[in-house]
């Protein structure tokens, strides 16, 4: 059901409510006082004589007799008699008093037999057939003023439909107007900022019960709601997503500057030496400053890539072309290549692997880039002749993992929980090997961003392992 259908059902519902307790209202008022103070004797007995009279009428020719005792008695107890005729109108009275009407429109005489105050006269009434039509008796009896009936009931029915129409109006109110405030509310909360439902005093959402279901008035803008709902979930992860930009941008400015400083502060000595006039500098010493600038220069451009790709990566900004490919043969290449450059020559290297081929969707440049990395972590940080073993292996679960094991020096365990951390090494450009440090960062987020997860198991002088781990696997060629 729409939310129009639903709010046209609530609204006749609670019509049909209100009609409902009115005429309920009504009806226990009426039986109330009839009890409390209608004089039932007196109208018993006023039944009982027009029923007698009715009995007694005789019409013969036109001319209406009356039992004369019966008259009697009702001039003794003040009373007064009439018949009528089927349209209405007066063929017989006794001892009808003046203000008393002599022909009753339709309705008007069940109207003054219910309001006895119009006419002052409690009224009792018998209807009979006679004459070849249909004939009415009325009796009319003095209205007691001091009980005064009618206008207490007339009292008590207005006071009853104040009554009524109040108790719809907080009916209404808390089943309509309360969830349109909270929506209202929420939406001017949404305005300050604050990105969530406003809550009661013991931190609930107003709109949901301690068992977080919605409460039974909200559930009519159950669609505003969840709208609301989406909304706000919306604009929270907008928010903690600029703050994250922020902060990742705070972050790699400072880190930019921070490890520019070092390299920069080389070019700019040699600089400031090849400038100065108190030097007089050979071609041979001008060529070795200028290599040092230029490497200086050359390790400032790759740590700006890097922070570049590291800022892509932890922000999800970085596309990835994947085609599906065989593992197998690119990590053998990979290893090919790692082997034949200068210090993968220093060490022995070896690729493995128990099956032919492993197909699996990546995007070869940066994987190769989160391989490559790994392997010349092996290569760069352990002696000369350490045996690196390769390996590529099929998982039971379908997944396959690259794993890449040495013999070397190993690390502790401090330095395993934190190897992932940037900069955790230091970057120091008078290492023969010169790397960013952001090499290991940069290979588990390229790792993850495929799907994959990496883990490191090492000992001091045991050599360390490194495995890459791909769960999901595509088989088909």
């Amino acid at each position: 059901m729409n939310i129009k259908r639903r709010l046209a059902w609530n609204f006749v519902s609670r019509l049909l409510l209100l009609l409902f307790i009115w005429a309920a209202l009504f009806t226990i008022v009426m039986l109330t006082f009839e009890l409390l103070f209608e004089d039932k004797p007196k109208e018993v007995a006023q039944k009982a004589s027009v029923q007698k009279i009715a009995a007694s009428t005789k019409f013969h020719s036109g001319i209406i007799e009356v039992n004369p005792q019966l008259l009697d008695s009702l001039q003794k107890n003040n009373m007064w008699l009439q018949i009528l005729n089927e349209t209405g109108k007066v063929i017989y009275s006794y001892n009808q008093p003046q203000s008393v009407p002599n022909r009753y429109a339709p309705g008007e005489l069940v109207s003054h037999y219910v309001f006895p105050a119009k006419t002052g006269y409690y009224l009792s009434t018998w209807y009979d057939t006679a004459a070849g039509q249909t004939i009415t008796w009325v009796i009319g009896a003095p209205w007691n003023k001091t009980t005064p009936w009618n206008y207490t009931v007339n009292n008590l029915w207005m006071a009853s439909i104040i009554f009524t129409v109040f108790l719809v109006a907080i009916l209404f109110g808390s089943q309509l107007g309360a969830p349109i405030l909270h929506i209202l509310s929420w939406v001017q909360t949404l305005s300050r900022g604050l990105y969530m439902e406003p809550v009661n005093r013991k931190g609930n959402p107003l709109s949901r019960t301690k068992h977080g279901r919605v409460k039974r008035s909200y559930r009519i803008y159950k669609e505003v709601i969840d709208a609301l709902n989406q909304l706000t979930d919306t604009l929270k992860k907008s928010k903690e997503e600029r703050e994250r930009l922020e902060k990742t941008r705070e972050e790699w400015m400072t880190g930019i500057s921070h490890d520019i400083k070092t390299p920069l502060s080389a070019v700019k000595g040699y600089a400031d030496m090849l400038a100065s006039q108190q030097y007089h500098w050979n071609e041979q010493e001008v060529r070795r400053f200028a290599a040092i600038i230029q490497e200086r220069s050359i390790y400032m451009e790759g740590l700006i890539e890097d922070f570049n790709l590291t800022f892509r990566l932890k922000n999800d900004a970085l596309p990835l072309h994947c085609e599906r490919g065989d593992i197998i043969e690119f990590v053998r290449e990979a290893v090919i290549d790692m082997a034949n450059t200068p210090y993968g020559k220093k060490h022995n290297i070896t690729f493995k692997s128990d099956v032919q081929t492993i197909y699996y969707s990546f995007d070869r440049k940066w994987l190769l880039r989160a391989i490559d990395n790994l392997l010349a972590n092996a290569v760069n940080h352990n002696p000369e002749n350490t045996y690196i073993q390769v390996i590529v292996e099929r998982l039971p679960n379908h997944g396959f993992q690259i794993v890449i094991r040495d013999n070397g020096i190993g690390i502790d365990e401090e330095t395993k929980l934190r190897l992932f951390e940037r900069y955790f090494r230091g970057t120091d450009t008078n290492q023969i090997y010169k790397g960013t440090g952001l090499g290991m960062a940069i290979s588990r987020q390229l790792i993850k961003a495929h799907q994959g997860n990496i883990v490191v198991n090492s000992n001091p002088n045991k050599g360390t392992e490194v495995i890459v781990r791909f769960e999901e696997q595509d088989d088909s060629k």
